[in-house]
């Protein structure tokens, strides 16, 4: 069940930004309600089955972005709000990333010791400079969500 639901969180996000843009096209506030409700009920049910507190973290974080911008966009009828959630999902990405190179293992030295448990100090090293990397993409893609939107892409 796990394994669907991941697939499902996967071919939503691949999707996000098109069904997004016809709801906004056609002025549909309600389905994209629907949506980000969908995005974060999956992400809340993904969050409690993880197995570190980072993984859960940022799971329940995005599903508590998803929940208060669905409120948001009920109470203002505005679906604009709909489109600040995957700025939201990066800066939490970004957050999570960053507080794990504050309080190692990073997020890539824990996928790295997936495949090679015995990771020697230049493994170490090399997956933190990685995510340091990774911290500036989002970053960046931060910054271009944000300009999109404010410019009405």
């Amino acid at each position: 069940m796990k394994t669907f639901a991941r697939i499902l969180v996967g071919l939503l996000m691949l999707s996000y930004p098109f069904l997004v843009y016809w709801g906004v096209q056609q002025n549909r506030v309600t389905w994209l309600v629907g949506i980000v409700l969908v995005f974060a009920l999956v992400r809340i049910g993904l969050g409690l089955g993880q197995k570190t507190w980072l993984n859960r973290l940022s799971d329940l974080m995005a599903a508590a972005v998803g929940l208060v911008l669905v409120v948001l966009v009920v109470r203002t009828n505005n679906s604009d709000y709909v489109l600040i959630y995957p700025v939201m999902v990066n800066l939490i990405f970004l957050v999570v990333f960053a507080i794990s190179v504050k309080w190692p293992p990073t997020v890539i030295e824990r996928l790295a010791r997936l495949q090679e448990p015995d990771l020697p100090p230049e493994g170490v090293a090399y997956t933190r400079t990685v995510t340091l990397i990774w911290c500036g993409f989002f970053v960046a893609n931060g910054a271009i969500s944000i300009a999109t939107i404010t410019m009405g892409m």
